[in-house]
């Protein structure tokens, strides 16, 4: 359910590549998006209904403040 969602969304993200020079943010939103998935896989209540916070945060930091985000 939401691994397979946030799978697709790394790859996407990858198959875009960084732009030149941004490779470490976009890094770093990855990473938050690994958590979310490893946090789903341990422990799916420990982050309540929403567990994209801190990745949102990252992706924010860079620019990217609404693609991707689910209709609430």
């Amino acid at each position: 359910m939401i691994v397979p969602s946030i799978e697709g969304e790394i790859h996407g993200i990858r198959a875009l590549q960084s732009p030149a020079g941004d490779e470490a943010q976009v890094k770093k939103i990855l990473v938050e998006l690994h958590k979310v998935i490893n946090q789903a896989e341990t422990d799916p209540s420990a982050h309540g209904y929403y567990p994209y916070k801190k990745a949102e945060a990252v992706a924010d930091a860079y620019g990217l403040t609404s693609c991707g985000r689910p209709s609430l």
